[in-house]
């Protein structure tokens, strides 16, 4: 395959922004699209043509969908390195991949939410991975995931309680993700969804120091997301968190109490 042998000895860093679903990853990928030296996935890795993996829509395998980090029984599933085959995925992604600039492009960009499980796999057979680790705030995330009842198609239980599961999986994401951020602080920078909306110009900074290529990276553009935003990125925390009830406000915290030491880590407090 000339175009993936041209692209292995063409492609000089892989870099995977590694973040909870629902969490702000799907602007930054668009963003970094736009850069001339990027290479990109239409769609995420997970759900691009001849991925080697898990499927996050097995239905043998409950609550995948948005909440792959919900049970323990699927997180063991999703890190299980003999259901992957890394190499086969990079010549899935290296020969769909599109670029501005083909013939330059040196930069090869990667987003899957459940990939945040799998850093250690990553940084092993990717050439020189580097990681933008992000978080946001886990009552705007909740709340995002908890109004999507299409998820209860693939639970089999009945009366799932979509905040609880909801709840539980950004707990298990956030104490995943300090684990890689004090694990590959080398080849890693974390930002937060507050720091990207409101201080875009520092989040632009960090970025490049991690990937000087990124020179024309701008945070501050209109940029489409999953077909229901098209403008410049701003904070949605407020809008998302008032769509949350009494109830389920009371249901969070009940089990971020618990969780005060990860919430401290990441600058977060209880509502």
């Amino acid at each position: 395959m000339p175009r993936y042998s041209t692209l292995l000895n063409q492609i000089k860093s892989n870099v995977f922004i590694i973040c909870p679903n629902n969490s702000g990853s799907t602007f930054l990928k668009n963003v970094l699209a736009t850069c001339k030296q990027t290479w990109n996935l239409k769609a995420e890795g997970q759900n691009t043509f001849g991925f080697s993996g898990p499927n996050r829509y097995n239905k043998t395998k409950p609550y995948a969908p948005l909440l792959w980090a919900s049970k323990e029984s699927l997180i063991q599933y999703f890190i299980n390195p003999e259901l992957y085959n890394w190499e086969e995925s990079k010549r899935a992604w290296y020969l769909q991949a599109f670029s501005r600039s083909p013939n330059t492009a040196t930069i090869f960009i990667e987003k899957s939410p459940p990939f945040l499980l799998n850093v250690p796999a990553l940084n092993q057979y990717f050439n020189n991975a580097k990681f933008i680790f992000m978080v946001r705030n886990p009552y705007a995330v909740i709340a995002s995931i908890a109004k999507r009842n299409c998820l209860k198609k693939y639970m089999p239980e009945k009366n799932i309680d979509l905040t609880h599961l909801a709840t539980q999986h950004i707990i298990n994401c956030f104490h995943y993700q300090r684990e890689n951020i004090e694990r590959y602080n080398h080849n890693g920078i974390f930002i937060k969804y507050e720091s990207m909306c409101n201080k875009h110009l520092e989040t632009e900074i960090k970025i490049k120091k991690l990937v000087p290529e990124l020179d024309d990276l701008n945070l501050h553009q209109k940029i489409a997301v999953k077909g229901i935003y098209n403008e410049t990125l701003r904070n949605m925390n407020e809008q998302q968190i008032n769509t949350l009830t009494e109830q389920q406000l009371e249901t969070i915290s009940n089990l971020l109490i618990h969780e005060e030491d990860i919430l401290h880590y990441f600058d977060y407090q209880l509502l």
